[in-house]
C-alpha cells in the first residue's frame, strides 16, 4: 500500500501488508468512516490489514479465522 499526498500528489510511505508465495497481493480496500483506518484485502494471505492512517503502519492483521478463505472485498 503506497501513501499519496492527495494536496501534491506526491508518493510518500510505502506500507508492507500480506504476502504469499513472496508475492504483494492487495485485493480491496475501505476507509472507515472516521478516516482512522484502512482496512486491507490480502487475497492469497486470506487476511485483512488494519492499517492507521496517522501512523501509517499496519496496526493489526486479522487472519483466515476471522475473515474467511479467499476474502475478495470489504466494507465499512
Amino acid at each position: 500500500l503506497t501513501v499519496i499526498d492527495a494536496a501534491t500528489n506526491a508518493k510518500g510511505t510505502r506500507i508492507e501488508l500480506g504476502r504469499s508465495n513472496g508475492y504483494l497481493l492487495p485485493h480491496a480496500m475501505a476507509i472507515s468512516p472516521d478516516g482512522a483506518r484502512i482496512f486491507v484485502v490480502n487475497d492469497f494471505d486470506e487476511s485483512v490489514s488494519v492499517v492507521s492512517t496517522a501512523t501509517e503502519t499496519v496496526v493489526d492483521t486479522w487472519p483466515a479465522s476471522l475473515v474467511g478463505s479467499r476474502p475478495m472485498a470489504v466494507a465499512v
